[in-house]
């Protein structure tokens, strides 16, 4: 069965070689035994139901030599071409059809796929705009300048505090003596003329009673009033009520520092304003008496 099979070989390739120096096959001595050869062929190695069909086609192929024509070139079935040299070549596949021993498609524009299994530039992972790498510095950086985000400045924001015309007080707030005599009324309006938060000042403790008798030369207005109610005492900047009554008869409220003179208050419904005297104590007086006065602010 080898022996027949390598001289059908060597026949075929003597045909071929005939074939493709002169375009026709110039020797027929080699027909009957290529008929001969092929039919032992076919006998040994095909089903005896396709005996027929190979029979056929070899009685044409004879039929085509005897009379010198050239056999018309035939399909082949398995994917491969003969070429003049007689080497078999994968038939280029269609569109969108799979590269034989490849995975990878063929592109539609007929292209084959790049070496690296089928990815393109447009598979490549996009990088964030606006992120860097880690290779370097920044490319658009300029010459000398830093990375590192600018620092705080150095000197932070100074805290709040009062102005060269304020004085500070033990309790943080600021104070400013009016010297012009002024009616309680108008006094007041004064102050709250300097901004938010300004007022007749009040007297929470010792020593806001002490600081505030060193700033003045003589008896002031202070906030204190029983105007909205009277015998009831309260310091108008938040309306906290610290005395009720009138004189001895009166007391604390509300667990405040108090500091009257002797008898004091003791003005009645005529003395409603309250005066801040030289000697630190306290005493009522009438609203419409011009004095000097105190005013008290938040520090700016």
């Amino acid at each position: 069965m080898s022996h027949r099979v390598s001289e059908v070989q060597g026949l075929a390739m003597r045909y071929i070689r005939a074939r493709g120096s002169n375009g026709v096959v110039s020797s027929r001595r080699i027909a009957p035994k290529i008929s001969v050869l092929a039919v032992s062929f076919a006998s040994a190695c095909v089903p005896t139901s396709d005996l027929s069909s190979y029979s056929s086609a070899a009685a044409n192929a004879m039929a085509d030599l005897g009379e010198g024509r050239t056999p018309p070139p035939t399909h082949p079935t398995n994917g491969e071409r003969p070429d003049d040299e007689g080497a078999a070549l994968a038939e280029t596949p269609a569109t969108g059809e799979s590269i034989p021993g490849s995975n990878a498609m063929l592109d539609p524009n007929g292209a084959p796929p790049s070496s690296n299994g089928g990815s393109t530039e447009d598979d490549a992972p996009d990088v964030a705009e606006g992120t860097e790498s880690d290779a370097g510095p920044r490319a658009d950086a300029a010459p000398g300048e830093p990375d590192e985000p600018t620092p705080p400045d150095a000197d932070p924001p100074l805290p709040p505090s009062c102005t060269l015309e304020e004085t500070t007080g033990p309790n943080g707030h600021c104070y400013v003596m009016t010297d012009t005599p002024l009616a309680w009324e108008s006094a007041r309006a004064n102050c709250q003329r300097r901004g938010v938060g300004w007022d007749l000042t009040s007297i929470r403790s010792a020593a806001d009673s002490a600081f505030l008798t060193s700033l003045i030369g003589d008896e002031s207005w202070v906030g204190g009033s029983d105007a909205e109610s009277e015998e009831t005492w309260a310091w108008v900047d938040d309306g906290f009520e610290f005395w009720q009554g009138e004189g001895d008869d009166g007391v604390p409220l509300n667990g405040a520092f108090v500091n009257w003179f002797e008898d004091e208050p003791n003005g009645s419904t005529s003395s409603q304003c309250m005066r801040l005297l030289a000697d630190s104590r306290w005493a009522d007086l009438e609203c419409a008496e011009l004095r000097p006065s105190l005013c008290e602010g938040p520090p700016r």
